[in-house]
């Protein structure tokens, strides 16, 4: 007799997908913010609904790395499954880097 499928890795992976999904968006539309935006847009936590009907705890934060002679903004994206055993230590991340206009 076949083994029936198996539900678990189908939800992991459409988890998996909607997660990186998620904080990719995230990163890029908050990268594409003005950077008087930016400036002062800090550390935020949200609770958003995926496509596939899951929720996900996303926290972002925007600051600036001052180097001498340059500097960078970094925006940080890391998504969180809100409940369920599918919720994670580690979690979906985004970074992108962004370089001021000179």
């Amino acid at each position: 007799m076949p083994s029936p499928p198996h539900r678990f890795r189908a939800t992991t992976r459409r988890t998996q997908s909607e997660g990186r999904r998620l904080a990719e968006e995230h990163a890029g539309t908050i990268a594409d913010l003005p950077l008087r935006e930016l400036d002062v847009y800090g550390s935020r936590r949200e609770v958003v609904s995926a496509d596939g009907g899951g929720r996900y705890v996303v926290r972002s934060i925007a600051y600036w790395d001052s180097e001498a002679w340059k500097s960078k903004l970094y925006v940080i994206v890391r998504v969180y499954p809100t409940r369920g055993w599918l919720r994670r230590a580690w979690p979906y991340s985004a970074v992108v880097v962004r370089a001021p206009p000179s």
